[in-house]
């Protein structure tokens, strides 16, 4: 008896195809190892973006810092010199708006210095008190002892806070134009509308005292 032969369906093809095999989703065969290197570094771009995007609406402006920290300076010296005058104020100040203007100069500037500071402070930028006063100018006391004895006090003071006032707008201007963060530029915008302020009251203190009224 001859062993019974199996049974081909000449159309099995057709009833019961065969089914391709499932290719995974992500093929890490024989390139494992070229697809780990590209994940990583595609990962690596992708954080160097985002530290990048943030750091721009977030900072203090990098690049920038040491142009705010010149403002910061500026705000000191002329918050010393101011505190000077008034101090001085009973004994070698003769006209009342060389007084309003030193009062208003104090007031203005520590209320903008405290601003500045607490933003580069927000920003992991902190100025010491030998950093702020870097722009101290020793010229300014000598002349303001020298103006106190030949009671020329209110001219010589008013005389280095003009130049100081000059100074301290020209450095908001370059910080201003070399920023790119929206608040930072918002503050230095209402620092200088502030002390284009002062500098008005300035320079009618300053004719005041050479009209001699």
């Amino acid at each position: 008896m001859q062993p019974q032969q199996p049974y081909n369906n000449p159309y099995d093809f057709i009833v019961n195809p065969e089914k391709p095999p499932r290719r995974p989703l992500l093929n890490l065969g024989g390139s494992n190892m070229t697809m780990r290197i590209a994940l990583v570094a595609g990962l690596v771009v992708v954080v160097m973006i985002i530290i990048l995007v943030v750091g721009s609406l977030f900072s203090s402006g990098g690049s920038n810092v040491t142009n705010m920290t010149s403002v910061a300076q500026d705000q000191a010296e002329l918050i010393r010199v101011a505190t000077e005058a008034t101090q001085n104020q009973s004994t070698d100040i003769n006209q009342s708006t060389t007084l309003y203007f030193a009062d208003n100069c104090l007031l203005a500037v520590n209320s903008e210095q405290q601003r500045l500071l607490s933003f580069l402070s927000a920003n992991g930028v902190k100025l010491t008190a030998a950093k702020l006063a870097l722009k101290q100018n020793s010229h300014t006391d000598a002349e303001l002892q020298a103006a106190a004895a030949s009671s020329t006090y209110d001219t010589a003071f008013l005389t280095a806070m003009q130049g100081d006032m000059s100074t301290y707008m020209s450095d908001l201007k370059v910080a201003f134009n070399a920023s790119q963060n929206p608040q930072e530029r918002s503050l230095l915008s209402t620092d200088y509308k502030d002390a284009s302020l002062l500098n008005q009251q300035l320079t009618n203190a300053i004719n005041n005292v050479n009209a001699g009224t």
